[in-house]
């Protein structure tokens, strides 16, 4: 359903891709973090804050003083003699420098997010070489904590506009986020039906003859791109060629996914539409999952959280009734038991609505085959940027001490590149029967999704209808890769190292189970 207050553009216009450079909607979080029992993580102290930039919310987008920091930078350039330009010789120069290459991402792929201090490899990417922006004309930008005046360095305002998918506590605040940016910033807000956060990263490129769709796993913050070289990520990223003519558009189950998103943000129809000047087949065998706040039977009940993942991985053809070994890597951990293991287990294999296909207890293989890396308090401690680097990382030491808390799953998350942190939120699935005939040997997802009941939902029985019932507290989006079989031995699984085909594993193996005495880095302390 359409938010109250979608961003309207006019559909007359003669180029309907104008709708687009104003619609597809952007998601930013202002203000603080969430709150702690929502999976995220925790609030910083003041002790810590100083390793890390402030991290304010788009509030800092103010008109006047960018207008006089242009004009301070514009003064600081000029000659001393200046003499007269040519118009027309500055404007054709302007045009002769956004010229686009061709496609940088023609097919699906995930990389890690550069790291100052550490050699580049190849399976790396800095923000300036995904924005390109020389060449881009619209940035849909989507993100948790936002560093604004960072973020002003790696677009070009007076040439690109930028859409915020965002979040405010109430009307007033909306409109004063509007009337205190530039006109070409506009905004969306979606509605939160209840406590919860704005958590997803979804960026929507425009440039003259493509678009780029990237979903990191990092906020726009300098560090979450590698810049202070203590902590990365990873990112999804695709170009789409523009079509010749809308009328030869093809959707795909990628692309309705990632339309109903933008539609249940709040988004126009007619600028959703706009997405139809691209040529989605590359998208053909990934897919699109998201969360949404709120509570969903019926027929939304397949299209959020861990029910969308299922749905999802049906549809892909990867789905299976055999057992799978899963290895997950995230920043921040919920209050986690047994049964939500589980349902997030069932949801890996194709299982909607939390349906179990046998009885499970403690001692269920399930926790034998599924392994969360999270950093000890040693690994924190150790790093590059130390305790102070590790404000973005967190687990609840009360939900640790829990007798509930499947500790037995736990591994130590040491990265491959020495002494960095890791904020990827990446799920590694892999086939225990695999066949030479078998296409696939696993998938794994890329996102923004944490491992919590707020980011992945929680599955009951509704008392009053007895339907299966789904609710999500926050908005998030993420990316399933299926890893193609290659493998023409007899063994019946790959290694973990193989999806270093299609998406990189930063975590050192084989994994380090926590010691009996070893904690979790807890932000706030134990």
């Amino acid at each position: 359903m359409v938010g109250k207050n979608p961003i309207v553009i006019d559909s007359s216009s003669e180029d309907e891709d104008e709708d687009l450079k104003r619609a597809i909607a952007l998601s930013l979080q202002s203000g603080e973090e969430a709150r702690a029992d929502e999976g995220l993580p925790c609030k910083q102290s003041a002790s810590a804050t100083s390793a890390l930039p402030a991290r304010p919310g788009l509030g800092g987008l103010d008109r006047r003083k960018m207008e006089e920091d242009r004009l301070a930078r514009i003064q600081k350039r000029k000659p001393e003699s200046p003499q007269q330009e040519n118009p027309a010789k500055r404007h054709h120069a302007v045009a002769e420098t956004r010229h686009e290459p061709r496609l940088k991402f023609p097919q699906p792929v995930v990389k890690r997010t550069w790291a100052f201090g550490y050699p580049r490899t190849g399976d790396d990417v800095k923000i300036e070489e995904i924005f390109d922006k020389k060449n881009l004309q619209l940035a849909l930008l989507s993100s948790f904590t936002w560093d604004e005046e960072w973020l002003l360095t790696k677009v070009d305002v007076r040439n690109t506009r930028l859409m915020l998918l965002a979040y405010a506590n109430d009307e007033e605040t909306k409109a004063a986020m509007q009337a205190n940016t530039p006109s070409n910033i506009r905004f969306c807000f979606p509605k939160m039906n209840g406590p919860g956060a704005m958590h997803s990263k979804l960026q929507v490129l425009k440039f003259p003859n493509h678009l780029r769709i990237a979903i990191p796993t990092g906020n726009l913050m300098s560090y979450d791109w590698g810049e202070t070289g203590v902590m990365e990520n990873m990112v999804f990223l695709v170009d789409l060629p523009r079509l010749p003519d809308k009328t030869t558009y093809v959707p795909t189950m990628f692309s309705n996914d990632l339309c109903r998103f933008l539609e249940e943000s709040g988004v126009d129809e007619r600028m959703i539409s706009s997405l139809q000047n691209y040529d989605f087949a590359a998208t053909s065998e990934v897919a699109f999952v998201y969360s949404r706040p709120g509570s969903y039977m019926g027929d939304n009940l397949y299209d959020n959280g861990c029910n969308s993942l299922a749905k999802n991985i049906t549809a892909l053809g990867l789905t299976t009734v055999e057992p799978v070994e899963i290895d997950l890597i995230c920043s921040s951990l919920g209050s986690l038991n047994f049964n939500f293991i589980s349902t997030i287990y069932d949801a890996c294999l194709g299982t909607k609505d939390g349906q179990k296909t046998r009885k499970r207890d403690a001692n269920d293989d399930i926790m034998k085959r599924f392994r969360v890396y999270f950093p000890t308090n040693g690994t924190v401690a150790q790093s590059k940027g130390g305790k102070q680097s590790g404000g973005t990382i967190c687990v609840q030491s009360k939900w640790w001490n829990a007798s509930t808390f499947p500790k037995g799953i736990m591994r130590d998350c040491i990265n491959t590149r020495a002494g960095i942190l890791s904020h990827s939120k990446v799920i590694y699935v892999r086939y225990t029967s695999l066949k030479r005939e078998d296409k696939y040997a696993g998938w794994a997802y890329v996102g923004s999704s944490n491992l919590s009941e707020s980011a992945w939902g929680k599955i009951v029985t509704d008392k009053a209808t007895k339907q299966a019932k789904i609710t999500c507290r926050n908005w998030e989006c993420g990316v399933v890769m299926p890893l193609a079989n290659t493998d023409t031995s007899n063994t019946s699984m790959v290694n973990l190292k193989d999806f270093e085909r299609a998406v990189p594993v930063p975590m050192q193996q084989p994994p380090r189970p926590y010691a009996a005495n070893e904690q979790p880095w807890f932000f706030q302390g134990p």
